[in-house]
């Protein structure tokens, strides 16, 4: 009777502790469960942050593409400017009427104008 009321004992122990475990286990797949959530959550936030980064560039690339078509339009205004003020000084100098020297001059402020 008493190994009986003794292997009794260690089986609600056993039983005690097999309880303890499943309720342990029961706590970890919650807290596993509320992490991933967590973590799914946080990854879907990236990828939203991510996807917003992207069209910022691009707009900025767009932007970076604008500017630089203008800048070259403003170049080859320039060299054209440039080019006809040249052809105006040289025709001007090469001629001794007033008319010549007086349309040059215009031409001049014109293409300085634009």
């Amino acid at each position: 009777e008493v190994r009986n009321a003794l292997l009794q004992q260690e089986l609600a122990a056993a039983q005690e502790s097999i309880e303890g475990l499943g309720a342990k286990l029961c706590e970890s797949k919650a807290a596993e469960a509320t992490a991933r959530e967590e973590l799914e959550c946080k990854i879907s936030e990236l990828h939203s942050e991510i996807a917003e980064a992207g069209e910022k560039v691009a707009e900025a690339e767009n932007q970076v593409q604008a500017l630089e078509s203008a800048l070259e339009a403003a170049q080859e205004r320039c060299a054209e400017a440039e080019a006809s003020a040249k052809d105006a000084l040289a025709a001007a100098a090469h001629g001794s009427d007033e008319h010549a020297s007086e349309a040059a001059s215009k031409r001049i402020s014109q293409l300085s104008l634009r």
